[in-house]
């Protein structure tokens, strides 16, 4: 298996994984978080919290639709990866500007850039390989 496929298989795997705990942990135990954010509870941070909380596990499901895809070498895995990785990386600028959280921006920058990277690199050395093939026939 190429480095960019393993590379790509593995920042979608944990990316997944700290989406499901992100997630549930919005879900299950968000006055833990705000106490540690330094945030105070009321019904409106309840409200958006648990809808942030479901679209993490969204975005954590499909990151393991993505990886099943990649293995299977399924072009559309590479598709969903990089936009996965772009929504990262404009999440991350909106994190910013919104809340003004360098370290939370830089997690989101941080692994979108590490899908996007190699999801390129094996997209690339797919079209090469298939571009080989058609001219050898």
């Amino acid at each position: 298996m190429r480095t960019s496929k393993k590379a790509l298989i593995f920042f979608l795997l944990v990316l997944a994984v700290k989406d499901a705990l992100l997630g549930s942990f919005l879900l299950l135990n968000l006055n833990w978080i705000l106490s540690h954010a330094g945030m105070s509870y009321s019904n409106d941070v309840k409200t958006m919290a648990s809808f942030f909380g479901v679209c993490v596990l969204i975005v954590s499901t499909l990151c393991l639709t993505a990886t099943s895809f990649v293995a299977s070498n399924k072009p559309n895995g590479v598709s969903i990866s990089k936009f996965i990785g772009w929504w990262m990386v404009i999440a991350s600028v909106i994190v910013y500007i919104k809340i003004g959280k360098p370290e939370w921006s830089a997690i989101d920058f941080i692994t979108g850039a590490l899908i996007l990277i190699p999801a390129f690199l094996y997209e690339r050395k797919t079209s090469e390989v298939d571009n080989t093939a058609f001219r050898l026939q």
